[in-house]
C-alpha cells in the first residue's frame, strides 16, 4: 500500500504508523509501543510544517519499508539496521 501511494505522490501516514506497531506488538515493551505512539503524534503534526515529505522521500520511504520487513522476516540484523537508516534518511535531511 505505501508504494502505490507514494507512487501517486499521496501520504501514506496511516499505513506506516501501522507498520511500526506491527513490528512492535510481539515485543513484551509496552513503554516503547507508548513512545513509538507519541512519536507519531508529533511527526504527523510537525512533518508537514517543515515542507515534508517530498515525492522523492514518500518513494525512498516506502521502499525502506519494504527492506525492512524482508529482512525482518529474514532475520537479517545487517540489512534491517541499513534499511532502518534509509528509512530515517529522508526525514533527518529535513530536521538537518
Amino acid at each position: 500500500q505505501m508504494d502505490l501511494h507514494a507512487q501517486k505522490g499521496e501520504l501514506f501516514t496511516e499505513q506506516d504508523r501501522r507498520f511500526h506497531v506491527r513490528l512492535l506488538e510481539p515485543l513484551e515493551n509496552h513503554l516503547f509501543l507508548h513512545l513509538t505512539e507519541a512519536f507519531w503524534a508529533v511527526h504527523t503534526l510537525t512533518v508537514p510544517l517543515l515542507g515534508a515529505p517530498k515525492p522523492e522521500d514518500m518513494l525512498t520511504t516506502a521502499r525502506a519499508h519494504r527492506a525492512m520487513l524482508q529482512a525482518a522476516r529474514a532475520g537479517d540484523v545487517q540489512a534491517y539496521r541499513e534499511a532502518t537508516t534509509q528509512h530515517y534518511a529522508p526525514l533527518l535531511a529535513t530536521l538537518t
